[in-house]
């Protein structure tokens, strides 16, 4: 007496589209670069004289999704931003292209340390006219290490946020 038949089929899954979680993740790098753009844009806003915008570059490999925003434009504008971002040691300023300097006493900057916000600078005091003077140094602003730590979790958030989407897409 012969048995019943017995039937072996592989079976194959489908191949995952990896294209759809890319995209979803670049997307939302994107999204999350002008997020963070928008946040330092106001350590900005009022500063006289050459001034930077912010810039959002993402990278995307098999390992790592990689976001880096910070300052553009003239070096001046730049070197500004890094500048008050990191400070500055305590410093001689000497008058080159004048005889003197010439500046008012009792100013007050238009940003401080752990603070986005940039409010107008004041200056109060009476004019001096030295031919140098010690700077004191800057005190750093921090602005890259607030964002980082602000945007961390957020960004992590966003990116298994991305993953899931896109998984789902790709089992589509």
């Amino acid at each position: 007496m012969a048995g019943p038949a017995i039937q072996v089929k592989a079976i194959k899954p489908r191949k995952l589209k990896v294209d759809k979680v890319r995209l979803e993740l670049l997307n939302e790098l994107r999204a999350e670069g002008r997020d963070e753009v928008k946040i330092l844009q106001p350590t900005t806003d009022n500063w006289r004289g050459e001034k930077p915008t912010f810039e959002a570059v993402i990278g995307l490999t098999s390992a790592e999704a990689t976001l880096i925003v910070g300052p553009v434009g003239s070096e001046k504008a730049v070197q500004k931003w890094v500048w008050l971002d990191e400070g500055t040691r305590p410093h001689p300023i000497v008058a080159r292209r004048a005889p003197r300097l010439k500046f008012r006493t009792g100013y007050s900057a238009s940003t401080s340390p752990g603070s986005f916000r940039s409010r107008g600078a004041t200056v109060s005091g009476p004019w001096r006219s030295p031919v140098a003077v010690q700077h004191p140094g800057t005190a750093p602003r921090g602005w890259s290490e607030m964002l980082q730590k602000q945007r961390k979790r957020p960004y992590r958030d966003r990116m298994l946020a991305a993953v899931r989407r896109g998984m789902e897409k790709a089992r589509q």
